[in-house]
Formats: structure tokens, C-alpha cells, sequence
């Protein structure tokens, strides 16, 4: 299955006159070193700008996504902790991550308010990106990915 992403472009990428690009690509190809539709920089360019830190607001936000949450739900905000090598984010009415449950109790007062909110550094994000950064860096150790960092 192939799927749609958009990046925005940092000025010295080659598609900094798109002010951003949306690519159609299958999962193999982002991840697939020494190959694939994307090359190593393109690949580098999507790590770097997550570091750099992500905020947008949901595609379609609305009801036809979760009849329950509010407008500042459906914002999304992280960005990576140089301090601390966390990434970081979310809000009081936001689901970070697959693990949360979005209230929809009227009597029990909690609908639009997630049961476990998860502003701040949710650990399965954590996690993800601790297998991301080791899978790269044994990567560039055996010469199969050009960026040290």
C-alpha cells in the first residue's frame, strides 16, 4: 500500500520552492537503506525534522475523526529534549499516542478529556525513537547509511 506524507523543506532542500513536499512512498521505501524511491538525504532530512520538532493540526479535524474531542485536541505538537534525548508534547486534550482513550462520559464529566492525558514524554514514543536512532547508528557502522548523526 502506498501513502501520502508531507514534510515541509528546510531553504538548502531541493524542493525548497514547494514550501514543503508531499510524497507517495510504501513503508519499504522510507526504510529501506540503499534503495528505494527516497535516497539516504531525503531519509536524513525526515529524521532531522522530527527532531527539529513537529506542530500541526490533524487532517479533517472534527467529529468525523472523534465525536468527543475539542478543537485543542486534535493539535500536535512534539519536539525532541537535546538535553535529555526525549521527545516531548501533547496537551491536556490531546491523545498522544495509540495508547489513550478519549473520554466520552457526559455524566462522568470526562467527555473531551482523555483518561490518560499524555503531555509530555510518553514512553512508547520514547521507545521508538531509542530503536530508531541504535537501527541507524548500527547502520552507519556498517557503512550502510551515510549520516553519522
Amino acid at each position: 500500500a502506498r501513502v501520502q506524507r508531507h514534510f515541509p523543506c528546510n531553504s538548502q532542500s531541493e524542493h525548497a520552492h514547494l514550501g514543503g513536499a508531499t510524497h507517495s512512498c510504501t513503508l519499504a521505501d522510507v526504510v529501506q537503506v540503499g534503495g528505494g524511491s527516497e535516497s539516504a538525504a531525503d531519509r536524513q532530512e525526515i529524521m532531522q525534522s522530527h527532531a527539529a520538532g513537529i506542530s500541526f493540526v490533524e487532517w479533517n479535524a472534527g467529529p468525523a475523526i472523534d465525536a468527543h474531542m475539542c478543537p485543542d485536541g486534535f493539535k500536535v505538537e512534539a519536539k525532541l529534549d537535546p538535553a535529555t534525548g526525549l521527545v516531548f508534547g501533547g496537551n491536556r486534550y490531546n491523545c498522544g499516542t495509540w495508547m489513550d482513550k478519549m473520554g466520552s462520559s457526559e455524566q462522568a464529566g470526562n467527555r473531551g478529556l482523555p483518561a490518560t492525558p499524555r503531555d509530555g514524554a510518553a514512553i512508547e514514543i520514547t521507545a521508538l525513537v531509542k530503536s530508531t536512532v541504535r537501527w541507524l547508528a548500527a547502520m552507519h557502522a556498517e557503512g550502510r547509511w551515510p549520516h553519522a548523526g
